[in-house]
């Protein structure tokens, strides 16, 4: 069995992913930060649920350990 062809599908798979995930992510965050500007918050409010997200995800995911 050859693994070049699926190994070349799976690879080419992943850039279109990414590619398509970077698109999705960037329109979502231009409506979050115009629903809190309509809300009445100021653009600061975006960035600082930002900020506390990535501490939580990223000082949650120190702990956790992968067994494999």
């Amino acid at each position: 069995m050859t693994l070049g062809a699926p190994l070349l599908f799976v690879v080419a798979y992943v850039y279109v992913l990414q590619y398509l995930s970077f698109i999705l992510v960037s329109e979502k965050e231009t409506l979050v930060k115009q629903h809190l500007l309509i809300m009445g918050m100021r653009q600061t409010a975006y960035w600082y649920v930002v900020v506390i997200v990535v501490v939580i995800v990223a000082g949650g995911q120190q702990h956790r350990r992968v067994v494999i």
